[in-house]
């Protein structure tokens, strides 16, 4: 039941984006290999893709870039704000 809970709450936040508040490591495949790639302070992800796949792994768009990262990693202390352009500072609109 808890990971069902888990589940429709990622599937809510597809689409959602979001900015961090502080670096967070995403994964990126290049040439069949992973690699690590740090998303800095203050970046705005998009979260493009729910939390099914193994180990409540995301799929991100930053900076033009795919990348998958642990949801657990984005939410852990707060590093989630909502960056809807509500929120965003004017030159982000």
């Amino acid at each position: 039941m808890q990971m069902q809970l888990y589940l429709i709450f990622i599937r809510m936040l597809t689409g959602k984006r979001f900015r961090l508040k502080t670096e967070t490591l995403g994964i990126n495949t290049v040439d069949g290999k992973r690699v690590a790639v740090p998303v800095p302070t203050g970046a705005i992800i998009e979260i493009t893709r729910d939390g099914s796949r193994p180990g409540g792994m995301v799929d991100v768009r930053w900076d033009g870039k795919a990348l998958t990262m642990f949801f657990e990693d984005i939410a852990r202390s707060n590093h989630l704000r909502a960056a809807s352009p509500a929120f965003l500072p004017r030159s982000l609109k």
